[in-house]
């Protein structure tokens, strides 16, 4: 099922991707980036985020885990955003909880060593001048 769904962001399937989500799904990004939410509750908020980050991002996954009804990998993330392009790829832990196959909760936490580097690529493309 994890799969399938990053399959689905690889494809940038909108549709199918929030199909994988239950409808009072939450996507939480730790730790916030700048001028981002760190939360994104509901299909709603989920959809804007996909809708964001979808064309510009690639997911490449390993090392999966199952314990009951979660699931946890860890995520190389590469982007052809040409802000991001001095941080990807970044690498994070990753973990749905499932509910009836599907995703009740999705928590990203991001590498430290991956937050230094968007962090840099962020601070210089807002660099004044």
């Amino acid at each position: 099922m994890i799969e399938n769904f990053l399959n689905a962001w690889n494809d940038n399937d909108v549709d199918g991707l929030l199909g994988f989500f239950t409808d009072d799904a939450v996507i939480t990004i730790v730790p916030a980036m700048p001028n981002m939410p760190d939360v994104y509750a509901g299909k709603p908020q989920i959809r804007k985020f996909v809708q964001a980050n979808i064309p510009d991002f690639s997911v490449d996954a390993r090392d999966y885990e199952v314990m009951g009804n979660t699931v946890t990998w860890l995520a190389a993330i590469s982007s052809t955003d040409p802000w991001f392009l001095g941080a990807s790829p970044i690498t994070a832990m990753v973990e749905a909880v499932l509910q009836r196959d599907r995703i009740r909760s999705l928590t990203v936490i991001l590498s430290e060593e991956s937050v230094a580097r968007l962090l840099a690529a962020w601070n210089a493309r807002n660099r004044p001048g």
